[in-house]
């Protein structure tokens, strides 16, 4: 009678051979039929790492061998496959199991007494088993099973189920369905718990999970479309490159959770709990989160577009790279912004792209003017640039001049509407003798009197003349000719002088040279005229 070791290394050289392993270990069986397998007390996870794909991964598999009554007691087993195995009257007391796969298998009078079988694959099994005292992760091994021999379309079968169990608890279950679509259709998962559950890869339509645990839960590439997720507990979960785009995850808890590279677009995060949560390189557009807390998530390389943050949390958000020292910023839709102003090798491209884009328009605010002003600001974002009409409250940080100043010394040009100025002499006389590479274009109404002390200004080199527009049609008709070429034209001339002016310093900077270099040739010059 063969030993254990003698056992396992029959085994072990059957599956050397990749695909055909179990052919030859199921004819040595068929040979051997008087023979008990005894494969106890082995850790069969010391063996995968001889047997390694190119790729590196562990391939040590047991789909299709036969182990009829076969013993694996207090046997080591974690996260290998006896997919499709006939493990009938196998004994696996006291085994470890944890993410083995024995889907398909037969499992007809097997022992799992006080197996470990948290996140352990039983998709499609088939046949009675006993698993009393059997670890499953925490959850209902008895509920676990049923679900995971359901199929995904038979959500009839699992309604049913809901209503002969008084509390559905799936914790620690292995979950992903089987076959290309990896879906569940229409499964009311509302009050389940899903603690530590695992869905990778999962496609869930028209699912309700309406105040479910999945805490902890493996949800990396799965998908949530249009989905009632409200009330939902995904603490710590792992949704990495998930689609959640649509879903409404209104009140849920999101603390701590893995969302990088996930698609957040259009859902709705209301009064969500983010905090501390990884939301590096995931996009977000059109997403709502009103009355969230975000504070101290990583949000280094999200896409951020369009978004509701009315009264949100957004203290400590960090934006750089996992492992770089932490820097952090308080508003999520200018992470992205400051982090191009500390990457010092790309400071030239933001100041030149803001400054060759932003316009700030001053004037009054009243509906009257202020109607004028925003159907200008509309006017001028068809044109490729981006004005800012200063109508809210200044900075915590900087008072009223001083945030004037800001938004004009980042500005390609400023538009001045001088029509019933009130606040326009102090706002200019802050920018227009402090910036004079920013052109000022005055506006006035026609009819309109500007200010007494305005002809100060007009002296200035920036300050172009003012144009008196008859009403706000006239103005936006005019906007090109009478502000953008005027302003393009005053910004060529002043490049042309810089440029002039520098061609004369070098060749003054020649001059000096070739006085010292050939000073009989710099006196020839002095005799001619040519230098003084």
């Amino acid at each position: 009678m063969k030993t254990t070791s003698e056992h396992l290394s029959v085994l072990l050289d059957c599956a050397k051979d990749f695909w055909t392993g179990y052919g030859k270990w199921n004819d040595w069986r068929e040979a051997n039929s008087d023979i008990e397998i005894d494969l106890s007390n082995i850790d069969f996870t010391e063996h995968i790492k001889n047997y390694k794909s190119e790729d590196g991964s562990g391939y040590l598999r047991f789909g299709w061998y036969n182990f009829r009554h076969a013993n694996f007691e207090n046997s080591i087993v974690k996260g290998l496959s006896f997919s499709e195995a006939n493990l009938s009257y196998t004994n696996f007391t006291g085994a470890n199991l944890e993410g083995a796969f024995l889907d398909k298998a037969n499992l007809e009078g097997s022992n799992f007494e006080n197996a470990n079988l948290r996140h352990t694959d039983l998709r499609e099994s088939k046949g009675e088993f006993n698993y009393e005292g059997a670890y499953f992760g925490g959850g209902n091994g008895r509920q676990i099973i049923k679900l995971a021999r359901m199929g995904a379309f038979d959500n009839e079968a699992w309604v049913t189920f809901r209503k002969e169990e008084d509390y559905i608890n799936l914790k620690g279950a292995y979950l992903m369905q089987a076959g290309q679509d990896k879906f569940y259709f229409r499964f009311d998962f509302s009050n389940v718990n899903l603690e530590d559950t695992i869905f990778y890869n999962t496609n869930f339509y028209e699912c309700d999970f309406t105040n479910t645990i999945l805490k902890n839960a493996d949800l990396r590439k799965s998908i949530f479309l249009d989905l009632q997720c409200s009330g939902s507990n995904f603490e710590g979960a792992q949704l990495d490159l998930a689609n959640l785009s649509g879903s409404n995850f209104t009140n849920s808890n999101f603390k701590g959770a893995s969302m990088v590279s996930a698609n957040l677009t259009g859902s709705n995060f209301t009064c969500a709990d983010l905090s501390n949560s990884n939301l590096s390189n995931s996009v977000m557009v059109t997403t709502n989160f009103n009355k969230a807390i975000l504070s101290g998530s990583q949000v280094y390389g999200t896409s951020a577009w369009d978004l509701d943050l009315n009264d949100s949390q957004q203290t400590g958000l960090l934006i750089s790279k996992e492992g770089k020292s932490g820097i952090t910023v308080d508003d999520l839709e200018v992470a992205q912004f400051i982090y191009l102003l500390i990457n010092n090798q790309k400071i030239r491209n933001v100041i030149n792209t803001v400054t060759s884009k932003t316009v700030l328009i001053l004037g009054r605010f009243y509906k009257e003017r202020k109607d004028v002003l925003d159907a200008l600001r509309e006017t001028l974002k068809n044109h490729d640039l981006a004005p800012i009409i200063f109508d809210f409250e200044p900075s915590e940080h900087r008072d009223l001049t001083e945030t004037v100043q800001l938004l004009a010394n980042m500005s390609k040009f400023v538009i001045a509407d001088l029509t019933d100025a009130k606040s326009i002499p102090q706002e200019l006389a802050s920018i227009i003798p402090h910036f004079p590479s920013v052109p000022i274009r005055p506006i006035l109404m026609k009819n309109e009197m500007v200010y007494s002390m305005f002809e100060h200004w007009e002296n200035f080199d920036s300050v172009l003349p003012i144009f008196n527009y008859e009403n706000q049609k006239h103005l936006l008709e005019n906007v090109v000719a009478e502000i953008i070429n005027p302003v393009n034209n005053w910004k060529n001339k002043k490049l042309e002088k810089v440029d002039a002016k520098q061609q004369l310093e070098a060749q003054k900077k020649k001059f000096e040279e070739l006085k010292i270099s050939d000073p009989e040739q710099y006196r020839k010059l002095q005799e001619l005229g040519i230098v003084s």
